[in-house]
């Protein structure tokens, strides 16, 4: 998806806590979503946040 880096792997939990606000101030909705599962490096299981700018045409 356009906005998200990397690819899945299973055990990820990509969307397991989402929630929706304006994060800069912009006027615009963001879309900030949690990735618990998400391994860095040799950390299993660290986890990712994801932040979705929102836009005029969108996130």
């Amino acid at each position: 998806s356009p906005g998200v880096r990397g690819g899945s792997e299973p055990g990820d939990l990509f969307g397991y806590a989402v929630d929706v606000f304006d994060i800069d101030a912009d006027g615009y909705d963001d879309i900030i979503v949690g990735v618990p599962g998400e391994g860095i490096g040799s950390r299993n299981n660290a986890g990712l946040v994801h932040i979705l700018y929102g836009s005029a045409s969108g996130a």
